[in-house]
């Protein structure tokens, strides 16, 4: 048998996770549609030039975290295309040619209260596999 305690503890502890960060809009965020992607996205048509500069993202405790990254890098001038996933704990932007500088990425991602730095080996979040590769 647990504690009586134990339980009003733990409602107690859930209750006060409502907003993760200052920045997070996780108890104002609507709900997820079942089968919805890990991943908040605006989508684009990639021009010639653009790249695509991954970052490294940490301070995130939900889904919605992610989301406010998102939008604060969409919100950027020469951004294209922003999307940020919390299971990956990264973020992949697209910039255009002359588009912003992955200092001012970061400084966007901090602003929101979050962490980021350049992230190594990242693959877009479309291109990473959905199944397990057969051995």
């Amino acid at each position: 048998m647990i504690p009586r305690n134990t339980i009003i503890l733990t409602v107690a502890l859930l209750s006060a996770m409502s907003a993760c960060l200052p920045g997070c809009q996780r108890s104002d965020a609507p709900p997820k549609p079942a089968g919805s992607s890990e991943t908040t996205e605006t989508t684009s048509t990639p021009e010639p030039g653009d790249r695509v500069i991954a970052l490294a993202l940490s301070g995130l405790h939900c889904q919605a975290c992610a989301d406010t990254i998102s939008r604060r890098l969409g919100k950027l001038d020469g951004v294209r295309e922003a999307r940020a996933s919390f299971d990956a704990k990264t973020a992949w932007v697209t910039v255009e040619a002359g588009g912003p500088a992955i200092q001012q990425l970061i400084a966007a991602v901090e602003d929101a209260g979050y962490k980021a730095s350049p992230a190594v080996n990242a693959a877009p979040a479309t291109s990473r596999p959905t199944t397990a590769p057969s051995a």
